[in-house]
């Protein structure tokens, strides 16, 4: 069923959405965007992951949710498409960020550096990620034992065409 919002509701969401537009001062748009692609795209933060490294990303991004999404500007409809781009991109980096922390393993192009071993056992699960009352929280839902292989042995990935696997050159 659809729900539908009162009136000083939406008033509300519409002046929300456009208050980049009345900031005289504030971040750029762009900048906060390089500051993100920064902290997420280094390999050893995307790639080659390790616990350290990705909570050390994720306070880089907690801190950007809390300090540079709120202060972002726009002079134009353009740059107001660009906050809220930069705004739904932290909110992704957070995510991937707390997934990965929570995945205590390694599993397709998934690759934890501090658990490098497949765990089955464990980890044959779906990560959850839902708000809480304290932020956004992980949870983890077992894979349905009719979606598991008969023989638990038998491995489940060719890890050929992971790049840090391939046999010589």
């Amino acid at each position: 069923a659809a729900q539908t919002l009162a009136e000083p509701d939406v008033s509300a969401l519409l002046d929300a959405a456009a208050a980049p537009l009345e900031r005289r001062g504030g971040y750029d748009p762009r900048w906060a965007c390089q500051l993100l692609q920064n902290t997420m795209l280094p390999y050893y933060v995307l790639h080659i992951k390790k616990a350290d490294r990705l909570q050390a990303a994720l306070t880089n991004v907690a801190f950007y949710r809390d300090h540079i999404v709120p202060r972002l500007k726009a002079k134009d409809a353009h740059e107001l498409r660009l906050c809220h781009e930069v705004k739904s991109m932290v909110t992704n980096a957070e995510m991937i960020l707390r997934a990965s922390l929570a995945r205590e393993e390694s599993r397709g192009w998934h690759y934890r550096e501090d658990f490098p071993a497949q765990d089955d056992e464990h980890w044959l699960a779906w990560v959850l990620l839902q708000k809480g009352s304290e932020g956004m929280e992980t949870g983890r839902r077992e894979i349905p034992p009719d979606w598991r292989k008969d023989d638990p042995s038998e491995d489940r990935y060719d890890r050929k065409w992971l790049a840090w696997e391939q046999e010589g050159d």
